[in-house]
This record gives structure tokens, C-alpha cells and sequence, in this order.
């Protein structure tokens, strides 16, 4: 047993009930010896909380510079820290970005910094407007990675990494031989990888049976092509372009936009030719 991370934890634990009065925390005295030597070698200057075991992982929660974190563990060792840190305290890059975003003005309700296993740090904003919750990933460099609907309470944690399947990985270094592979995660039976592709934040989607579907990017409207404004100005002149994204296919590439009129969304599907796609 390791004397400091014991006299750690139970410093901190004195007057509550860590140990015995809930089976999801784990007794300080089964703690993997591994899981102690590792955790102490990553954080030696952290204030131990609590151990507890979540979806398979035995977790830690410290503090460390002021800021609460969460280390998890899993059969092969450390697998992710997820770190709660003030708006402030992002990279000047991620904060540049977002403040000149479509959700600059939306409110700031959370901010984590992930650290993983063979992977890049990645800063998650979540911001909220009236009843849209958003996830907003980034890298340190401020590229945006992907920005999806917070999942709320889950079964898991959203941040913990999957494993990219061998095949997947080999194509998506084939097809993009300069990314870097982000994360891999599964959805709906297809398996979804976030790379960074020419500081470009892309995702590359295949299905059940490794097939690659389509490859997508965010693009600012202000980027769109003179023949994708001009049909959107001949069909849509009213309207107001929300979003727009890119799509790589085995059959074709096209973008999908949205556009706004008061109340009224509506999404279209446009070649690169600028024909409207039904």
C-alpha cells in the first residue's frame, strides 16, 4: 500500500463516511497498488477526494491548482483526466475562435479539458440558448472539432475514448494520410472518427460493416462557394443561412445548409455544381 496516498485520502475523507457507507466507493485498502503508484506519479501534488468505481473504471476525484478533476482508470491503466476549469483559463486560441463563433453569444454553461490516452487535449464548451444545449470540441490550437447536442445524463461518460478499430484506422489514414486521428465513437451501429485534416475538423463516418459513408466539415457561410450563394440567393432570398457543412461520399461531395426564416428551418442539399439535390 502506498503510506502517502493513504494518509492523502484519508486526510481528506475524515468526517465523511468514504469508506463504508456506499458500495459505488471503493475501501482505500483494495485500491490496485498499480492505480496508487500511477496516480501518484501523474499528480503528486494532488488533494485526493474520493475513489469510486463508474462504468467499469475506478475513478479519482481530486483537486489539483484549484481546479476539480476526475482520473480514470481502467484494466491496462490510466485511460483519461477530465479537468473543470473556468472559461479563463482556456487557451487564448480556443478563446479567439469561439468568440468570433455563431455561439459567441450564446451563455457559457460548462468547461472541461480532456486529457486521453494517445490523443490530443481537447477543451469542451458547452454552451446553452433558451432550450438548445451544444458541445463545442476543440484542440488547444482553437480548431473546431465538432459541435453536437449535450447528451445530458448518460450511461457513460461522453469524454472516454473507444478504440478505433484496426481496419477503420488503416482507411482513414489512407484517405487522409496527414490527419490525426481526435476520437472514435459509435452511433447508431456506425462507427464515427473525428480527425484533424489541414487544421480542418472533420468527421469520418463507416457502417456496421467497415464501409466508409461520407466524410463531413463545418464550412462558415462566409466561405461558401459564389455558385453555392447564388442558388441559395435564387431559391432562398429570404431566408437566412444558419449552417453549412461539406460531404465527402463514394458517390459525390455536396453541402447541406440551413436556412431560417422566422420559425421555419429548413435543410438543402446542394451539389457542387450549385443544383439543388433532392
Amino acid at each position: 500500500m502506498n503510506i502517502k496516498l493513504l494518509t492523502m485520502i484519508a486526510a481528506t475523507m475524515c468526517g465523511t463516511c468514504f469508506v463504508s457507507c456506499d458500495d459505488d466507493y471503493m475501501d482505500v485498502s483494495n485500491l490496485p497498488t498499480d492505480i496508487q503508484n500511477e496516480f501518484m506519479t501523474m499528480y503528486p501534488n494532488a488533494k485526493v477526494e474520493e475513489w469510486e468505481q463508474k462504468f467499469g473504471y475506478s475513478v479519482v476525484d481530486f483537486r489539483l491548482n484549484g481546479f476539480d478533476a476526475e482520473a480514470w482508470f481502467g484494466a491496462n491503466g490510466w485511460v483519461m483526466t477530465e479537468t473543470d476549469i473556468p472559461y479563463q483559463s482556456l487557451p487564448e486560441a480556443v478563446k479567439k475562435v469561439f468568440e468570433s463563433s455563431q455561439y459567441a453569444s450564446w451563455r457559457v454553461e460548462d468547461v472541461d479539458k480532456v486529457e486521453r490516452i494517445s490523443t490530443e487535449t481537447v477543451y469542451v464548451i458547452e454552451v446553452e440558448s433558451g432550450e438548445r444545449d451544444i458541445d463545442l470540441y476543440y484542440t488547444s490550437s482553437g480548431i473546431l472539432i465538432k459541435d453536437q447536442t449535450d447528451p445530458g445524463t448518460t450511461d457513460n461518460n461522453p469524454y472516454l475514448p473507444e478504440q478505433t478499430p484496426t481496419d477503420i484506422e488503416s482507411m482513414v489514414k489512407e484517405m487522409y494520410p496527414n490527419a490525426v486521428i481526435i476520437e472514435t465513437d459509435r452511433d447508431n451501429g456506425n462507427t464515427e472518427v473525428d480527425i484533424i485534416d489541414q487544421n480542418i475538423g472533420k468527421e469520418v463516418v463507416f457502417n456496421s460493416a467497415s464501409e466508409w459513408i461520407y466524410t463531413s466539415w463545418d464550412i462558415h457561410p462566409n466561405l461558401l462557394p459564389d455558385v453555392i450563394k447564388a442558388t441559395l440567393t435564387a431559391s432562398y432570398s429570404d431566408y437566412r443561412i444558419d449552417d453549412a457543412d461539406f460531404y465527402e461520399t463514394p458517390t459525390g461531395n455536396y453541402y447541406m445548409v440551413e436556412v431560417e426564416k422566422g420559425n421555419r428551418e429548413q435543410y438543402v442539399r446542394i451539389a457542387e455544381n450549385g443544383e439543388i439535390l433532392q
